[in-house]
């Protein structure tokens, strides 16, 4: 039995000879179980830090603050619980990038940009926009585009990395060079689908 083509993720726009290209993010429904026991996780572990700092706070007081121990012990708890929340953040981010995220690709005569978008609404950075003068060697980089299981406990600290590149735009199977730096985008594609995307911006770009 023959399996049938998936579908394109990625839409194309054409208005005259500007082009624009919606990728949607790829829907993994177990990465999404994944990232929801993480977020459960992690309430769960930031409630309990709260409590313990505030139960530090009341002995502090109730001690006229002068034992130096438990101040030290809970600018320790306060710092932790900050790189927690850090934590939490990059969970939602990534949680909503799966459901609700997409990548979205403009090329005009003289500009091409990237953005990723949650909600509609862009993450701009300072490398969001680039010069097509200054912009080569549009290919596929196929090194970038591992797939990683969200749900084997070795590669759990990997996933969590794969998610902050992802949000830094650090991910993606189709790369370029611009200003003696490489760029990437296309994330979660195949080889196949990253060719038609390089192809109909290479059509577009002016002679």
């Amino acid at each position: 039995m023959l399996e049938k083509p998936q579908l394109p993720r990625h839409k194309i726009k054409r208005l005259g000879n500007d082009i624009q290209i919606v990728l949607p993010s790829k829907k993994n429904i177990f990465r999404v179980i994944w990232y929801v026991l993480g977020l459960i996780m992690w309430g769960y572990m930031t409630g309990a830090f709260i409590y313990v700092l505030i139960v530090i706070t009341k002995i502090t007081i109730w001690a006229g603050g002068i034992t130096s121990a438990f101040n030290v012990f809970s600018i320790f708890i306060a710092l932790l619980l900050i790189l927690l929340l850090s934590f939490g953040g990059v969970i939602i981010s990534s949680l909503f990038r799966q459901i609700f995220g997409k990548e979205v690709i403009k090329v005009n005569s003289s500009v091409m940009s990237i953005s990723r978008q949650i909600f509609g609404l862009e993450r701009i950075s300072k490398y969001s926009s680039y010069s097509l003068e200054d912009v080569s060697n549009l290919h596929v980089s196929t090194s970038q585009n591992k797939q990683i299981s969200p749900f084997a406990p070795r590669e759990s600290i990997k996933t969590f990395l794969e998610s902050i590149n992802a949000l830094l735009g650090k991910n993606g199977i189709i790369a370029f060079e611009h200003e003696k730096r490489t760029f990437r985008f296309g994330l979660e594609i195949d080889e196949a689908e990253a060719k038609q995307i390089i192809l109909a911006i290479e059509e577009s770009l002016p002679q």
